[in-house]
C-alpha cells in the first residue's frame, strides 16, 4: 500500500505541478482525490452493501461460517476494519434503501478524510473549496495557483532562497525590500495596491490571475 500511495502522490504532483516538497494533504485536496486506503475502503464498503440484495452474485459470501483455523478475515465477515457498514433492516431490503446507504457511506468516508486534513499553512485554517471558475483558466495559471495555495512556488523568492540560497541571496520582496516575498506578501505589498485577499486564491482565482500578471510585469521590469 505504501508503494502504491507513493506512485499516486507522484502522479498528483505531475497533475498539479506542485513542487517536490509540497505536503501530500495539499495534493489530495487540490485534485479531490482520496488517498488509496480511503478509496479502497469506500469501494469495499459499497460492494459489501450491494451484496445485501438476495439476488446479488456475492450474496452467499455474507453467510460464510466461521473458519476452523485462523485466517485473514474478508470484508464479508463481521467486525472487520476494512469497511464502513450501515445497519439495514434484514426484513426489508430494497434497492432504494441500499442505494441510499451507499450514498451515506460515500459521504461518511469523504467527510472523515476531509476532517483529517490539517489546516492550510497560508490561511491557518481549513482551506475552502476551490471555485469552479478556475476550470476556465490555463494549465500554467492553475499550476501557479496550486503552488501559491501551499506557499511553495518558483514564483516566490522565499522558496527560491530556501532551495538555492547561493543564487538567491535574499528572500525579501524586490519591490519594497522590507518583507519576505511569500504568498501572503503578494496580497499585501504596498507597491501593488489592490483589494484582493489571500482567500481569493480559492474564491476568485480568475481575479488573482490578473494580480499575478501585474506582479510578473513588475518583476520583469526590474531585470531589464
Amino acid at each position: 500500500m505504501s508503494k502504491l500511495q507513493t506512485i499516486q502522490n507522484t502522479a498528483l504532483r505531475i497533475a498539479t505541478g506542485c513542487t517536490a516538497d509540497t505536503n501530500t494533504h495539499h495534493l489530495h485536496q487540490e485534485t479531490l482525490v482520496l488517498p488509496l486506503p480511503a478509496h479502497l475502503r469506500l469501494h469495499a464498503s459499497q460492494l459489501k452493501e450491494k451484496t445485501k440484495l438476495p439476488y446479488h452474485p456475492l450474496h452467499s459470501l455474507r453467510m460464510q461460517p466461521k473458519p476452523h483455523r485462523l485466517k485473514k478475515i474478508t470484508i464479508f465477515q463481521e467486525n472487520n476494519d476494512y469497511t464502513t457498514e450501515i445497519k439495514t433492516n434484514s426484513q426489508n431490503i430494497e434497492l432504494a434503501a441500499i442505494t441510499n446507504n451507499m450514498k451515506q457511506i460515500h459521504t461518511e468516508i469523504v467527510h472523515q478524510h476531509i476532517q483529517s486534513i490539517p489546516d492550510n499553512n497560508i490561511l491557518k485554517t481549513k482551506a475552502p473549496d476551490i471555485d469552479k471558475s478556475e476550470n476556465t483558466l490555463s494549465r500554467s495559471t492553475r499550476t501557479l495557483l496550486a503552488q501559491l495555495r501551499t506557499g511553495k512556488s518558483p514564483f516566490l523568492l522565499t522558496w527560491k532562497h530556501k532551495i538555492n540560497p547561493t543564487k538567491y541571496i535574499s528572500p525579501l520582496c524586490p519591490l519594497c525590500g522590507t518583507s519576505e516575498h511569500n504568498t501572503e506578501h503578494i496580497f499585501n505589498c504596498t507597491h501593488i495596491p489592490l483589494t484582493l485577499e489571500v482567500g481569493d486564491l480559492w474564491h476568485t482565482p480568475g481575479e488573482v490571475e490578473g494580480l499575478l500578471e501585474t506582479w510578473q510585469g513588475k518583476l520583469d521590469s526590474l531585470l531589464m
